[in-house]
Order: C-alpha cells, then sequence, then structure tokens
C-alpha cells in the first residue's frame, strides 16, 4: 500500500494517496496489529480513517465530529467500539438525499468513562426501539439480527469488563438516534481479569 500511496502522490492525486493510508491503517487495526485493548485516542484516528473512507461512498452525506476530553484519551479501550458504533449509525440511519451528521461524545462522568455517539438519521419508532433494545439484551442468542454489529460489540464488552459496561439506545423517528456506552473506570484500569 505503501508504494501505491507515493505512486498516488506523484501523480498528482493526494486523496487518493490519504485514502490508501486510511485503508492501512484501518487494516492494520483489523488484522489485529493492536490485538484487544487500544487507547481512545488510537481509536479516534481510526474513526476519522473510517470516515475518510465513507466519504468516497457518500461524498458530503455523511459528517462527523468528535469531542474528547484530554483524561479520556490515553485511556485503555476495546478495538474497534467507536467503529462499529459509526458504522451502525450509517448503515441504519442515512437517507439517501439527506445528510447524516454523527457527532461523538467521550468524557467523564464521575467515575466512569462515557461515549455518546448521535446521529440526525431516521431514527426508529418505538416498537422498532423496542426490539432493538431487546435483542441487545439478548445477545448471547444466535437470533437473527439487523443490528449484528452492535450484538457483537455488546458481547465484546460484556466480556472484556466482565458485565460492567452499559449499553443505551434511544431513538425518535425522523429524529435521530442516539447510543450511549458507560464503563466503570476501575475496569479500564484493570482491563479483563482471567
Amino acid at each position: 500500500l505503501n508504494n501505491v500511496k507515493w505512486t498516488a502522490y506523484m501523480s498528482g492525486a493526494p486523496r487518493v494517496a490519504e485514502m490508501i493510508m486510511a485503508l492501512g491503517f484501518l487494516l492494520e487495526t483489523s488484522l489485529g496489529k493492536n490485538q484487544g485493548e487500544v487507547t481512545i485516542d488510537y481509536e479516534i484516528s481510526h474513526v476519522r480513517s473510517y470516515m475518510l473512507l465513507q466519504s468516497m461512498h457518500y461524498g458530503e452525506d455523511v459528517s462527523c465530529d468528535i469531542s474528547a476530553e484530554n483524561e479520556t484519551r490515553t485511556l485503555p479501550f476495546e478495538r474497534l467500539t467507536l467503529q462499529t458504533l459509526v458504522g451502525n449509525a450509517i448503515k441504519h440511519g442515512y437517507q439517501k438525499g439527506s445528510h447524516l451528521h454523527i457527532d461523538i461524545r467521550i468524557a467523564l462522568e464521575g467515575e466512569r468513562l462515557c461515549i455518546a455517539v448521535s446521529d440526525n438519521g431516521q431514527g426508529m419508532s418505538p416498537e422498532r426501539l423496542e426490539e432493538v433494545r431487546q435483542e441487545l439484551r439478548e445477545s448471547e442468542s444466535q437470533k437473527r439480527s439487523s443490528h449484528i454489529g452492535l450484538r457483537n460489540l455488546c458481547q465484546r464488552l460484556a466480556y472484556r469488563y466482565k458485565g460492567r459496561a452499559v449499553l443505551t439506545v434511544e431513538s425518535e423517528q425522523d429524529e435521530g438516534t442516539q447510543v450511549v456506552l458507560t464503563v466503570p473506570l476501575e475496569c479500564l484500569q484493570s482491563g479483563r481479569k482471567d
């Protein structure tokens, strides 16, 4: 990929070179260069690369803002968490012909890390919201789900943080969706106990 990146630069295609660098970063993470936990800062960089690649498909129809308190940036965290939440927002929130904006806020609230991913997408009806919540409560089941990414994330977080991570989903039809993940700081500092 590095050769392709430099070829793109030398051919006067810096945007293509940036996308190749983003793809390389995503592949490193996906293929296991950083197994298990990374830092919040790494997760943010990963999502920025992911969004750069998404811009190839959606152009300016999808945007993302990220705000993280400085105290959170060096905390260890489960890899691919933010990408899963952002990918879910795009998959279920985007409607062709409209602009989807995703807002990520990462902060400390008392003794917990709080990650909120909100979008202004199509949202869900109360009935569909309850179905999604039920699917997440039953994340261990093999039942088919349209939220495979969220279900898998819930399973990984439950394992890593011994069931103490809490993921909530709020949504209103035509108003958007918010997914909030909270994890006790003591879980982040001690990691998984085997």
